[in-house]
């Protein structure tokens, strides 16, 4: 963790460094870090943060989640290091790497999406579609996997990037008919225990094939409680019930004065809080380092 501003604080002022206070929080590293003159380099005369969408993504990572030891941790965590040297573009992925975060972009308007379970702000049916939809099935092979190894940052080992624990889903490895392992590198999770609800996750995410295009009337944007824009929806759909479902919204474009287009994207919102610490959670200890 770092010095750092806190919006949630109001004694914090951003612009004074005094004020700030110790965090590794990874929503709160990741505005900072997109915000620097040595990061991100966003500048705030041309993007407008949603400040309240920061705070509920740093109050999700600061949740307490138990462990199989009883312990409570906070859900996400962020330690490590990075130079000055390294890519802003790869800084920043790695990041959001810690909290399974985003960065969106809309209008000018930018903000922290968080991994928190989504509500659906809004129903797609019959009477608002403009046509119908064209989608994917399926994700790529070379996209699906069941099983993950983690590489996590090892705080008693000057934060070096080492092996840690594996997941493997053994009912998708069947139905597989292989084991598909991709490597989750995790370069400011210190904790392996963070890491294995991150693979967990990220095996589960793997699995959601669906991406779906679609015109609707431009109402919706009246009837969703939120921005659409990495909000979830659903799919309700008597002339398409393959299609029906819950997704989130990748993309938004006006297509004209009354209608939009949406990339629409599979969504669980369980995925983010299925992990059972007593039978998912594995025993890990690192080999002790030769210095002979």
């Amino acid at each position: 963790g770092i010095f750092i501003y806190d919006p949630r604080n109001p004694l914090h002022d951003i612009d004074d460094a005094s004020t700030h206070e110790w965090s590794d929080n990874p929503t709160l590293h990741i505005y900072h870090y997109a915000r620097s003159q040595y990061g991100g380099r966003l500048d705030p005369a041309i993007y407008d943060w949603d400040i309240e969408k920061v705070k509920e993504s740093a109050d999700w990572d600061d949740d307490f989640v138990g462990t199989k030891s009883g312990e409570l941790i906070k859900r996400y965590s962020c330690n490590g290091m990075y130079t000055l040297s390294d890519s802003p573009q790869r800084v920043m992925s790695d990041l959001m790497s810690s909290n399974r975060s985003r960065l969106i972009e809309r209008g000018g308007k930018i903000w922290i999406s968080s991994a928190k379970p989504k509500s659906p702000v809004a129903t797609i049916h019959d009477g608002i579609l403009v046509g119908g939809f064209e989608w994917d099935s399926s994700s790529p092979k070379r996209d699906t996997y069941n099983c993950a190894q983690t590489r996590f940052s090892a705080n008693d080992r000057e934060y070096e990037v080492v092996d840690g624990p594996l997941y493997r889903n053994s009912a998708w490895v069947s139905d597989d008919g292989e084991t598909l392992t991709k490597s989750i590198e995790l370069p400011f999770t210190d904790d392996h225990r963070i890491a294995q609800r991150i693979a967990k996750a990220s095996v589960a995410e793997s699995r959601l094939g669906k991406r779906v295009s679609c015109r609707v009337l431009i109402e919706l944007l009246a009837i969703a409680s939120d921005e659409l824009v990495d909000s979830a929806v659903n799919i309700s759909s008597n002339l398409w019930p393959m299609m029906n479902g819950k997704y989130i919204v990748s993309e938004m474009t006006i297509s004209n004065a009354t209608t939009i287009d949406l990339v629409l994207e599979e969504y669980d919102e369980t995925i983010e809080t299925d992990f059972v610490p007593e039978t998912d959670e594995q025993d890990f200890t690192l080999e002790p380092l030769d210095i002979s």
